[in-house]
This record gives C-alpha cells, structure tokens and sequence, in this order.
C-alpha cells in the first residue's frame, strides 16, 4: 500500500508536553549541504543520478532491481524500518472504536510493538468525521533485532476511514527523525503528503536524508508519485551532494503493482546541464542505465 512508503518518509514537529525528550531544546532541521548546480551527467556519475535518485524516492522497492551501494541499502533499511513502525502505530490507533475528538495516548514498548526501546504516542481523533493529527516520539526503538534503531520525533495528521481500514489522505513533516544500523547513521528531514483521488493515488514529498558519519547529504526535492491501476509516474529534483541536480521525468510509465513493487517495465529520464542525461529502462529481468553525455540524443549503456 502506499501509505508505506509515505509513513516511511514523513517529518517531525515537537508538540509541548509530548514525547520523553526535554521540552527546551528544538531539533535542528537537517539541511541539503551538497551540490546546487545542476549536473553535467557522464558515464561516471550516471548510474548515481540515477539509480540513487530512484531508490532513495522508492526506497521500499527491492535494492535487487539494480546494482546499489551499500549506503543507500542502509537509507533503504531506515525508511523500511520506520514505514512499517509507523504504519502499524497509526492504524492501532486510529482504528479503534472510540469516543469523537478523544485525546488517546499509549506507550509501546519492546513487549508489545518492539524488540527494544519504546514508542511513545499522543494522538487525537474525531471518530465521525475520521479525521486526527498526533506525535509519535521514538526513544532507542528496534522493531526487531535486526531492525534499525530509530530515535526521534514524528507528527502526523491526516483522514482514516473506519469502514475502509484506510487513510483518505495522510500529512507529515520532520525534522530530526535519525536511525542506526550497524556502523550506518543517518537522519530524515522533510515533509509528504497523499491523496486519493478515484483510482488514482497520489504522493508528494520533499525530504533530506544526512549520513551523519560522512556529513553527505541527498535532497529528494518536490517529488510526485501518481500511480493509477498497475502505472506510476514520477517527477522531481534529485540533489546529489557531489555533482548537484538533475530533473526527473517519466518517458514511459513504470508497470507495478503498488508503491512498493518493482518495476517491470517503464522508462525514466534524468535530466542534467547542457543537454546531457541519463535514463533508467526497466524489463522483467532487471534495469538498464544509458547515458547521453554530449547531448544529441545519443545513448550509451552504463556497464
């Protein structure tokens, strides 16, 4: 569904008395710090402008689709880790019978919603009219024990239909949302939104991901995601920190079962400075990455 992949990617805003943090210290937002110049794309960076720009968007998609580096498995993991947290957090609650405009707050811990750590929510919720909005503060919290630890603070707001089991829309921002696996350390900033609008379902966001052991940051700017039946298009800006930007288009729709699923077929189009881009061919066995590097419409593939 895809409310996985927009609970995964959602912001923070600190509400007064919620959560187990101190009350006096506001997280900083994390900021793109990288490249700003639109990106002359080679047959060097190519496959990073874009692959990475397209499985740090669709980061619940399976890495196996193409050949990524270990960094993005870890964002990958992050955002997995915190779409599956999230989504099952929000549903408990809000899905429950209960009076209209009724203040709920409950504190999972490891026995009941995690391995380890705790997950503190406070949540508001008009039974009738399906709409709330709450926080959900992450202290040291592992879904299990292989999952990444997440720490953090994320707000929420949005429509449930209770008939339906589903959310009608979904609204968040962040600011300090980090996750650690491993050796790997990396904190979310941004904000997404989605809708659904007759058959087709549409997700917007704007979100920083910071390694904070390299200090590098990647910027996926104005992203939108519409997915109708089996087809999604997708447009943004993607920043990479050391080559700066490229614009994403779709050429052909990619053919997919949902947010999550992998591609198979569809094309995508990453355009960069003079001319040059890169572009992203899915088939049933896999992904290709060509580039044009001088600009004439020429295409090589991208070993």
């Amino acid at each position: 569904m895809y409310k996985k992949l927009f609970l995964a990617l959602a912001g923070i805003s600190l509400s007064a008395g919620c959560g187990g943090g101190s009350g006096t210290n506001a997280p900083v937002t994390t900021v793109y710090s990288g490249s700003t110049v639109q990106a002359t794309v080679t047959t060097t960076n190519a496959k990073s402008l874009s692959e990475d720009a397209f499985f740090d968007s669709q980061l619940t998609f399976s890495v196996s689709v193409s050949k990524v580096t270990t960094e993005k498995n870890n964002h990958a993991a992050l955002l997995r880790e915190t779409a599956v947290i999230l989504e099952n957090s929000v549903s408990t609650i809000v899905g429950a019978p209960r009076s209209p405009a009724k203040a709920v707050a409950a504190t999972a811990q490891n026995t009941s919603y995690g391995y380890s750590g705790s997950a503190s929510y406070s949540i508001t919720y008009d039974q009738k009219s399906g709409s709330f909005n709450g926080l959900v503060t992450f202290s040291q919290y592992a879904e299990t024990s292989t999952s990444a630890t997440l720490s953090g603070p994320v707000s929420f707001s949005g429509v449930y239909n209770q008939a339906t089991g589903s959310f009608t829309s979904m609204n968040m921002s962040m600011s300090s949302l980090t996750g650690i696996d491993g050796g790997e350390s990396f904190t979310l900033s941004g904000n997404m939104s989605t809708s659904t609008g007759g058959a087709t379902e549409t997700m917007a966001m704007s979100v920083v991901i910071a390694d904070n052991v390299s200090g590098r940051t990647y910027w996926m700017k104005d992203f939108t995601f519409a997915l109708t039946g089996g087809s999604l298009s997708v447009t943004g800006t993607y920043y990479n920190p050391d080559d700066g930007y490229v614009v994403i288009s779709t050429v052909t729709p990619l053919a997919v079962t949902d947010f999550e699923a992998t591609p198979t077929s569809g094309r995508l189009l990453f355009s960069g400075s003079n001319g040059t881009k890169a572009r992203l061919t899915f088939t049933s066995s896999g992904s290709t990455v060509e580039a044009d590097t001088i600009g004439n419409g020429t295409y090589v593939v991208v070993p």
